[in-house]
């Protein structure tokens, strides 16, 4: 799979159509998107990869040595929401 690039974290929201460090409507559910919300997003719903000598980056439980909040999964789940989670 290919990664998402970062960018997509700081496009405009889905939502209110505002710019990333623009002021969102009031109602926006995506006023706090960005890397800060994203890692916090990952860490409650144990979104975590691991890079695999070789192989590059695989899934893995988030207590597992080495294993970091995988963004790309987050970017991903921005784009296509709930229907779209791996």
């Amino acid at each position: 799979m290919k990664p998402f690039p970062l960018s997509i974290l700081f496009a405009s929201s889905p939502e209110c159509g505002a710019g990333h460090g623009d002021p969102h409507w009031a109602g926006c559910g995506h006023g706090q998107a960005g890397p800060a919300a994203g890692i916090g997003e990952c860490r409650r719903r144990g979104w975590a990869v691991i890079h695999v000598p070789g192989e590059g980056l695989r899934p893995c439980r988030p207590d597992e040595p080495g294993s970091y909040v995988d963004l790309d999964r987050y970017a991903y789940w921005l784009a296509n929401g709930e229907a779209g989670d791996p």
